[in-house]
């Protein structure tokens, strides 16, 4: 209701009679153009990012064209037209690519803007104070992308006084500037940001214009996260205290959900810096689990492909957060990990029309797979391993959980900190960092000739937990994802069968009991080919519109053509088929897709590492790393300077 309240004015603000003429004023652009505007708002404000940015840019398009044919510029434009829809327009593009975090369409729009405000001559010095609010804010953010913390705070703080009697763009700015100082460490600056929102016109004791009570108890929790990262432990854990109360008053379990994950997470704060453990952590954190597996049972199967997306992107704090346990309940923390990849794996999941609402509660009963049905299935004489990242005392560490076939339950075991892993030399001072970046073959083999990375990644606390197991199944996360751990195992493992999982949730599934009766190979494939293809519409666009800016070298790979050729070979079955060369497009594949039993893929992939803009204050709206990582099909090295170069989304493996 807020959000059509706002537009209804702003189309009354911006439709009104010209000041100049006296008589309505004849639109330059068609009433589609801002019908389409106002739907990518709408969009936008159901978290559709995706869609908004889409039709956003089809809007944009429009525009220009309209320009074009009728041979003028945007310096042409009556002030009215300027404003809505294209100043509007071009804005907006830039607030969803922020919301996507797409930092180089971001910085385009960014620099755009400031050309478009450059050339119009305004008429009105609100309008002028206005677009140039929305200027400062867009350029903001777009520094805070790139990790330019001096710049952002500097444009945002120019935003800050040109359109203060905004309550929303004020409170927003200030909340903006609150998560750069966040990421920073300068929890003091954030504090003062956040009190500002507090005791401004919305918050305020006998406000005018009352915001929601909900909102204000977000901030509060985001301020007492602040105050703990400064050591006050006890003054943080009083005000969630109260928050936890208001939310389980009003019955609103999601953000009661949020409050109890912040609560813990101040707990484990306080632990780090003072060596005291309070055990109410733990109680926080399985209330959490529990609150979240209601909610999947309720709403999941509702809810569309972006809405699950956004839910599991607000799930991450709270894993990452609750395995600073260790080994408190290891048996917990297996659950957690069990269940984050759950909903990773279930987020684009299409269910059938007329499928029942059983029978979609039941397709995503995988959510609620515990480490004891793990146990269960597990083969005998096996062991069970699923990686994790967490923080700790304001470091990344990487971990693992191990379940034994013959133990009585999990075991936590810490392996590395990240960095540590990430920056350890191989040869002649070239870090394992510097070779995972590289395309080139000799900088992988000297991964894989180094006995010592071995030893720290199959470190002797984690080997003796392995114990006598024969077989050894296991699930990798974040920097494992870009090794092949089962190829850099110290003597101890070698001659153990190891086998790489999405998650070795999958042990407990019901196995396939039918024959592979055909198979797909993929491989030896003509990335070089200058073909066009009409592009996939089912493929993920952020990962187009990111991956399209990258200069990437990507040689034949002539050993995944004698791979494919060398099973197919010895498979001897005449239902299998290869696809090489130029064959092996998208458009090929997603056709023969559900006609395989197996699909086999040996081509170029690329798994990215880039840090996150998010924190444990404000959770990504984007998924930033899997919608950087790919896998290269036909065609690929040729297009990277377009939008429609042909990759996949590199989880497509878990099909």
């Amino acid at each position: 209701m807020k959000g059509m309240m706002s537009k209804v004015l702003l189309l009354f603000a911006l439709l009104s009679f010209s000041p100049f003429t006296g008589k309505a004023q004849d639109h330059f652009f068609s009433d589609q153009v801002v019908d389409d505007y106002f739907m990518a708002y709408d969009l936008n404000e159901k978290k559709e990012y995706i869609k908004a940015f889409d039709l956003l840019k089809k809007v944009e398009i429009e525009m220009d064209n309209s320009l074009s044919q009728k041979g003028i510029t945007v310096t042409d434009l009556h002030e009215d037209d300027f404003l809505m829809p294209y100043w509007a327009v071009k804005k907006s593009l830039g607030e969803v690519a922020y919301k996507l975090g797409l930092y180089k369409e971001m910085d385009a729009y960014s620099k755009g803007l400031m050309d478009i405000f450059g050339k119009h001559v305004f008429k009105e010095q609100a309008n002028y104070n206005t677009c140039l609010a929305d200027l400062y804010r867009i350029a903001g953010n777009s520094c805070f992308l790139q990790g330019i913390y001096q710049e952002a705070e500097a444009y945002l703080k120019m935003a800050l006084p040109m359109k203060s009697a905004d309550f929303d763009f004020a409170d927003a700015l200030r909340d903006d500037l609150a998560q750069i100082y966040y990421q920073q460490g300068r929890y003091s600056e954030a504090i003062t940001q956040l009190d500002s929102i507090l005791a401004g016109p919305r918050y305020k004791e006998n406000a005018r214009v009352r915001g929601m009570e909900s909102l204000r108890q977000e901030i509060m929790s985001q301020r007492a996260l602040c105050l703990a990262r400064n050591g006050k432990y006890n003054e943080a854990y009083e005000i969630m205290q109260s928050i936890l109360g208001y939310f389980k008053q009003h019955r609103d379990d999601k953000r009661r959900a949020e409050a109890l994950r912040k609560t813990a997470k101040i707990l484990m704060l306080k632990y780090d810096g003072t060596g005291i453990y309070n055990p109410q952590a733990l109680q926080y954190y399985k209330e959490y689990l529990a609150l979240s597996k209601k909610f999947i049972d309720q709403n999941f199967v509702r809810m569309s492909a972006s809405e699950r997306e956004q839910y599991w992107l607000a799930e991450q704090p709270f894993a990452t957060d609750c395995y600073r346990l260790e080994g408190r309940d290891a048996g917990f923390l297996y659950d957690v990990a069990l269940f984050s990849k759950a909903i990773l794996l279930q987020m684009n999941r299409q269910f059938k029309p007329d499928m029942s609402l059983s029978n979609r509660k039941q397709t995503l009963s995988s959510i609620r797979t515990t480490w004891l049905d793990v146990k269960r299935a597990m083969p005998r004489g096996s062991s069970a391993i699923e990686f994790i990242t967490y923080e700790k005392r304001g470091e990344i560490y990487i971990g693992a959980l191990v379940i034994n076939k013959e133990s009585k339950s999990p075991e936590f075991v810490e392996i590395i900190s990240y960095d540590s892993l990430f920056n350890y030399p191989l040869e002649n001072g070239i870090t394992l960092g510097e070779a995972l970046s590289s395309n080139e073959s000799e900088m992988k083999n000297l991964i894989y000739r180094n006995l010592n990375l071995r030893n720290l990644i199959w470190n002797r606390k984690l080997i003796n937990v392995i114990g006598q197991s024969k077989s050894i199944y296991f699930a990798a996360d974040d920097l494992l994802h870009l090794l092949a751990i089962e190829y850099l195992l110290p003597e101890k493992l070698e001659r153990k069968p190891f086998y790489r999982m999405t998650s070795t949730r999958l042990l407990a599934e019901r196995s396939h009991k039918q024959k592979i009766s055909n198979v797909l190979f993929c491989g030896g494939v003509n990335y070089e080919s200058k073909e066009k293809e009409e592009e996939g519409k089912n493929n993920d666009k952020v990962a187009y519109y990111r991956m399209s800016h990258e200069i990437m070298g990507l040689p034949y790979l002539s050993g995944s053509l004698t791979e494919v050729d060398s099973i197919s070979i010895y498979r001897n079955n005449p239902k299998d088929s290869i696809l090489v060369g130029m064959q092996a497009s998208e458009g090929v594949l997603r056709n023969l897709l559900g006609k395989y039993s197996v699909i086999h893929l040996a081509t170029h992939g690329y798994l990215s590492n880039s840090a996150s803009y998010a924190s444990d204050l404000i959770p990504a709206s984007a998924d930033e790393q899997l919608s950087n990582s790919c896998l290269f099909l036909a065609g690929a090295e040729s297009c990277m300077s377009n939008s429609s170069f042909l990759i996949w989304k590199v989880h497509i493996k878990s099909v």
